[in-house]
C-alpha cells in the first residue's frame, strides 16, 4: 500500500486542511500519516477562531518517523503555521527523494495574509519550495511570494513562468480573477513551457477547495500520471464536488462536501 505524509492544519468545524483532505487518500487506497500545525476551531475565514499551536508535537513526530525510518510515496503541505516547522521539514524532505511533494503554501488570500502571517514567514517559506515538485499557490500567495503586489494588475503568464523559473518546480496557481465577472480558472505551466487553463465558475468558491485541490493533484502524481493528466483530473473531480455542494446549497464557509469517490459534473 502507497503512503503519504499530509501536513496541514487541523480544522474542527467545516471541511478545510486536514479534513479536507484525509478522504482524497483514504479513498483510493493510500495510506495517510496525518501531523497538524495546529488545532483550529473553525477555519479562519470564521471570526474569533480558537487556535492551539502544535508545532513542537509536529516537530517532534518528524523525528521520530526519522529514527523509525518512515517511508513515504508522497508529501503533501499545506499550512505549516511557524517558521520553526519550516526549518526543520527542511532536512526531512531529503530523506524522501524520490516521494512525489506537492506543497499548497497556504498564508494568505484575497490581496491580504491571514492572521499570524506575513513577510518573514514568506522568505522562510521561499526557502522550502525548490525541494517540491509542486507548488499550488492562490493568486495572492503567488504574488507575495514573488514580490508583487496582489490588488494591481499585471501578466499573469509572466508571474506563472517567473515562478517557475525562480523555484525551478511545476507551479498551478489557482483561484486566478481574470475578467469582470470575476471567474475563477486554475492555470498549468506545464513541461512545454505553455499556460494551459480551465475555468470555474465565479460562484464555486469554498473554504478548503484548494487543500482538497492540492490532496488531489498530489493523489494522481502518487498514482503515475503526467502533471498535465494529473490536473485536469484534479480540477474534473473537484467540478463534481462543486456542482454537489451547489446542488445541496451549502454553505461556502463550510468547504465542499467531504470526498467520497470521483462524481461527474453534470451527475443528477
Amino acid at each position: 500500500m502507497k503512503r503519504v505524509l499530509v501536513i496541514n492544519s487541523m480544522v474542527a468545524h467545516s471541511h478545510v486542511g486536514i479534513t479536507a483532505q484525509l478522504p482524497v487518500f483514504t479513498q483510493a487506497g493510500i495510506e495517510a500519516t496525518v501531523l497538524s500545525c495546529g488545532l483550529f476551531s473553525a477555519n479562519l475565514a470564521f471570526p474569533q477562531t480558537a487556535v492551539s499551536d502544535a508545532s513542537q508535537w509536529l516537530i517532534a513526530a518528524l523525528e521520530q518517523y526519522e529514527r523509525m525510518a518512515v517511508s513515504f510515496d508522497g508529501i503533501c503541505i499545506g499550512m505549516l503555521g511557524k517558521k520553526e516547522v519550516i526549518f526543520s521539514l527542511l532536512p526531512y524532505l531529503h530523506l524522501h527523494p524520490s516521494a512525489i511533494k506537492v506543497i499548497d503554501p497556504v498564508f494568505a488570500d484575497h490581496g491580504a495574509y491571514y492572521r499570524g502571517f506575513d513577510e518573514t514567514y514568506v522568505q522562510a517559506l521561499s526557502q522550502l519550495i525548490p525541494y517540491f515538485d509542486v507548488m499550488t499557490p492562490n493568486m495572492s500567495e503567488a504574488c507575495f511570494l514573488m514580490g508583487e503586489n496582489p490588488k494591481e494588475l499585471f501578466a499573469w503568464h509572466t508571474l506563472l513562468k517567473k515562478m517557475a523559473g525562480r523555484f525551478q518546480i511545476q507551479v498551478v496557481i489557482t483561484g486566478v480573477q481574470l475578467d469582470e465577472d470575476q471567474s475563477h480558472l486554475y492555470i498549468l505551466y506545464g513541461d512545454e513551457k505553455q499556460a494551459q487553463t480551465i475555468k470555474i465558475p465565479k460562484e464555486q468558491d469554498y473554504c478548503g477547495a484548494g487543500d482538497v485541490f492540492s490532496a488531489l493533484l498530489c493523489r494522481e502524481l502518487i498514482e503515475g500520471k503526467r502533471m498535465g493528466e494529473a490536473v485536469a483530473s484534479a480540477v474534473f473531480t473537484l467540478q463534481g464536488l462543486f456542482a454537489d455542494a451547489l446542488k445541496k446549497h451549502r454553505d461556502p464557509l463550510m468547504g465542499l462536501p467531504l470526498y467520497e469517490k470521483a462524481p461527474f459534473p453534470d451527475e443528477g
